[in-house]
């Protein structure tokens, strides 16, 4: 769908447009493959000898009870609890966490909020204790696995009694509370609380930056069309320059570092209008207003003199 809106205001040009792209994404899967050599036969004629009266079924309500510790320092720690506990979290941390005080972080209406110290901990969610002083905590419960429910925009999750690694293309944030700072990372380590982004969230949009250069220029003469400062959540993106003239010229950016530039010339006078489009994986459009398409409209001369320009 192509919607345009033109406003005239002195020699100022201004076009939106909102694109809507779907990139469709094929996923291989391979599946096991299992060798047989030449001994089958054998294995068959040995098996044909062998009764089975019984085979032992898997516990199906089965678990684990583990002990697990959480660490807090000075500041704000970004926690999750590794197993299913009962404990209040007033019981658990008042008196042992010196200056305890714990928010968590609504998903679904992104907000913060104060926890319910009569409540235990829920492996699901990733919480911030303040701490004034260094503490162990000590819990023991039911193993926890990873298995959020993302909402739409950031979610701040456990991760369970073990490891999880991430896909390659897509990212957590921890707090490191030592120094201060937002860590990235792929593997989720027990213990620790997380922000993970649902990047089908139609909140979740690329956000286009442009940079035109020169401003007044010759026919035949380049313009400079730099999409340094470009981001988005999760990469890559496709980044469209139609020129206006017939001439579009596609980019892929692998991550925040590679914004492509783009260079053109025009041979005729006239008025050109330039849009540059950021697209990322899942089509995702120009949704709640945020910057993803930019226009740049100017007019070509004879003399070869851009008389107005707008981004």
């Amino acid at each position: 769908m192509r919607e345009e809106v033109i406003k005239t205001k002195g020699n100022i040009l201004l076009e939106i447009v909102a694109i809507s792209i779907v990139v469709v994404v094929l996923i291989s899967v391979i599946a096991p493959c299992i060798a047989v050599d030449d001994n089958l036969s054998e294995v068959k004629r040995y098996s044909e000898n062998i009764s089975i009266s019984g085979i032992p079924q898997p516990f199906e309500n089965y678990a684990l009870t583990e002990t697990a510790t959480l660490h807090f320092s000075y500041g704000w720690n970004a926690i999750s609890a590794p197993v299913y506990n009962s404990t209040s979290m007033g019981s658990l941390f008042v008196g042992t966490v010196p200056g305890f005080y714990a928010v968590s972080y609504d998903n679904s209406a992104q907000m913060w909020q104060i926890e319910d110290l009569s409540q235990p901990l829920d492996p699901a969610k990733g919480y911030y204790i303040f701490a004034t002083g260094d503490a162990e905590v000590e819990l023991t419960g039911t193993a926890a696995t990873y298995n959020p429910s993302l909402l739409p925009g950031w979610n701040l999750v456990g991760v369970g009694f073990y490891p999880v690694n991430l896909s390659e293309d897509q990212y957590a944030y921890w707090w490191n509370g030592s120094l201060e700072e937002y860590e990235q990372t792929h593997y989720l380590e027990p213990g620790k609380g997380y922000w993970v982004i649902d990047d089908y969230s139609p909140w979740n949009v690329p956000v286009l930056v442009i940079d035109v250069s020169p401003l007044s220029a010759n026919i035949s003469e380049e313009i400079t069309v730099d999409t340094y400062g470009t981001y988005d959540v999760q990469y890559p993106l496709r980044i469209d320059c139609d020129w206006g003239d017939e001439t579009v010229e596609t980019e892929y950016m692998a991550n925040e570092t590679t914004a492509p530039v783009f260079t053109h010339s025009y041979t005729l006078s006239g008025t050109y209008t330039i849009t540059v489009t950021a697209t990322d994986k899942h089509g995702l459009s120009d949704t709640k207003g945020l910057p993803r398409n930019k226009l740049i409209s100017f007019i070509i001369t004879k003399n070869a003199h851009i008389s107005s320009w707008m981004i």
